[in-house]
């Protein structure tokens, strides 16, 4: 089971930014914060700026007064991911395929690790990956988005008695099942709501592998693994204001019941450490601009109070019709810039997206509207 648990875990780090177990209530704000670059890939495409578009089956999560605007039926799912240094993914799931909770290793596997370890000493590679997937049905919606964010780091070093690689790996992971429904209720304004419920989970990993400088020497391992998850009730309320055809002004409240997780995780000596965090309410902002030719202008700030510790983060994005089936997306959000391509097959949907570098950040997604 330990040796499952390991290559779970650190298969969740590797594909999954940046979190640490010491901070939960840190942990989770990141991981929210991260979500706005891969939930949905329009939305990725235009760099985030989505809070006063959300049109294409994300407005559940981006701002439940869109769907008052929604007359049909639509089925929609998306993945995106942000990672660095990918290079190394494959080199630690080798090591995961070996670590186990064993209290000795073969010296071959202790060479894998060490020729891992050299490679990749001190480079913490980190990332996330987030999935949404909705069905609407008139102003209704339903549907479920989780986003898990990590880190592993691993080192090797060597003195006159010892060759020693140690690691830890963490990770923290946010998910929310909910119902959303918007409706006009007067004139220009739009008002929606999302009641969810929301999951936080912890998880970290930490070990030491030594080989002792002798003959025939014996390899001890020693790991710790561990994660809990806790499940809190919330609700979000989002705002469209659209003075006339062309603009349209959004605004969401998030988490505005401060839902709050109990956790525990056994420390690198196995002791037991209780973990309590809560999610403050934060606040996005969005302008959206419609041309004449069906070209969108996007502005978002997105956590403007800067709630849980997190910064302001502004995203820009522009969406433009090259023709009836293919709409080009630019943007520019969480330091990066993104482009992104729509294909309008009638009924069905396909959005593709990406940072220029595509090994930061990627996303794809897919509706069908009956």
């Amino acid at each position: 089971m330990r040796r499952n648990a390991t290559r779970v875990l650190l298969t969740l780090v590797v594909i999954a930014g940046c979190i640490g177990v010491a901070s939960a209530q840190e942990n989770a704000a990141r991981v929210q914060a991260t979500m706005s670059s891969v939930i949905g890939a329009a939305a990725t495409g235009m760099g985030g700026a989505f809070v006063a578009v959300a049109d294409d089956g994300t407005a559940l999560y981006w701002n439940p007064a869109a769907l008052a605007d929604n007359s049909g039926f639509r089925i929609y799912g998306a993945v995106g991911g942000a990672s660095q240094n990918i290079d190394t993914i494959q080199d630690l799931l080798d090591v995961a395929d070996i670590l186990g909770d064993e209290d000795e290793l073969s010296e071959e596997d202790f060479d894998l690790i060490r020729e891992v370890a050299e490679r990749n000493s001190g480079i913490p590679v980190e990332g996330g990956i987030g999935a949404i997937g909705t069905l609407e049905f008139s102003q209704f919606a339903l549907g479920y988005w989780a986003m898990a964010a990590g880190n592993g780091v691993l080192n090797y070093t060597q003195n006159i008695g010892a060759e020693v690689v140690d690691w830890t790996a963490d990770a923290a992971g946010q998910a929310g099942a909910g119902l959303g429904y918007g409706r006009n209720v007067s004139g220009p304004w739009n008002v929606g709501i999302t009641a969810r419920a929301a999951v936080l989970s912890l998880a970290n990993a930490e070990g030491t592998a030594a080989r002792p400088v002798v003959p025939n020497p014996v390899v001890t391992s020693d790991n710790v693994t561990d994660s809990d998850a806790d499940t809190s009730y919330t609700v979000d309320l989002g705002v469209l204001y659209s003075p006339d055809a062309r603009n349209r002004f959004g605004l969401v409240g998030r988490n505005l019941t401060s839902p709050s997780f109990d956790l525990e995780l056994d420390d690198a000596l196995g002791n037991p450490q209780q973990i309590s965090a809560e999610i403050d309410p934060s606040v996005d902002l969005g302008f959206a601009h419609t041309a004449s030719d069906g070209s969108i202008i996007a502005v978002d700030a997105h956590n403007i109070f800067e709630a849980n510790d997190v910064g302001c983060e502004i995203a820009v994005g522009i969406s433009k019709p090259l023709c009836d089936v293919v709409t080009l997306r630019l943007g520019y959000g969480n330091d990066a810039p993104t482009f992104g391509l729509g294909f309008d097959l009638g009924g069905f949907q396909l959005d593709l997206a990406s940072t220029f570098d595509w090994e930061d950040r990627v996303a794809i997604g897919a509706s069908g509207t009956f």
